[in-house]
């Protein structure tokens, strides 16, 4: 299990598919089975707070159970963190943008 923080969406949007990492990624059915459950989920904590295995495991499941919701999202599915919708194409925006 990996579990990180992040100061935003943002910001985790630009590490996930720029430099490095991204082309690490598109070659990762040579090194990973496919997984049949979710594997990926994203949520919004309060400032300071640290987020457990257990809580990871558990927005795992409602994302799989419910389908993206603000309090567990993907990438597709992004949501601020005051629970409103937002576009994929307009987070994309917004991460390019920023510094």
């Amino acid at each position: 299990m990996n579990l990180s923080v992040w100061t935003s969406l943002e910001a985790l949007w630009r590490f996930a598919y720029g430099g490095g990492h991204l082309e690490v990624m598109r070659r990762r059915r040579e090194w990973f089975e496919p997984l049949a459950a979710t594997y990926f989920a994203l949520w919004w904590v309060p400032e300071g707070t640290i987020p457990t295995v257990a809580d990871a495991r558990a927005r795992l499941e409602l994302l799989d159970e419910r389908g993206p919701t603000p309090e567990a999202f993907d990438f597709k599915h992004p949501f601020t963190p005051d629970g409103r919708a937002l576009a994929p194409a307009e987070l994309r925006d917004r991460a390019r943008a920023a510094p």
